[in-house]
Order: structure tokens, then C-alpha cells, then sequence
């Protein structure tokens, strides 16, 4: 079984992350969720860029609760 997951932090990753069986938003890069998320299916992790990409894969692939 394949499982599909996306990460974004703005308006131009909303078709991705639509699409995608896990959704993950991550702040941009002023430290907020983009105000346009509305999807409760999308999930929010802090952290800016990197560091954000780092807590997802993080918590989402190896299961690492961080």
C-alpha cells in the first residue's frame, strides 16, 4: 500500500496538499500558518522551512513524537 505525503507552507502548495493522503503545513517565513489553510485535514507542525520539514518527516515517518 502506498501512502502519499505533502509539505508546504504557502497558497501554491494548497493543490498538493489537497491531494495527498497526509497534509502538513509548516510555517513560513515569518512563523505563521498561512491564514488560508482552512482544511481541518491539513496538519500543522511548527517550525520554519527546515526545521518544520524536520519535526514532520519527524513525527509523520519515523513516528518520533518530538
Amino acid at each position: 500500500e502506498v501512502r502519499t505525503i505533502g509539505l508546504g507552507d504557502g497558497v501554491n502548495d494548497f493543490s498538493m496538499l489537497k491531494v495527498v493522503d497526509v497534509p502538513i503545513l509548516v510555517e513560513d517565513k515569518i512563523g505563521i500558518w498561512n491564514p488560508h489553510a482552512k482544511s481541518p485535514r491539513f496538519h500543522k507542525i511548527k517550525g520554519i522551512g527546515p526545521d518544520g520539514w524536520i519535526r514532520a518527516i519527524n513525527k509523520f515517518v519515523l513516528n518520533e513524537h518530538i
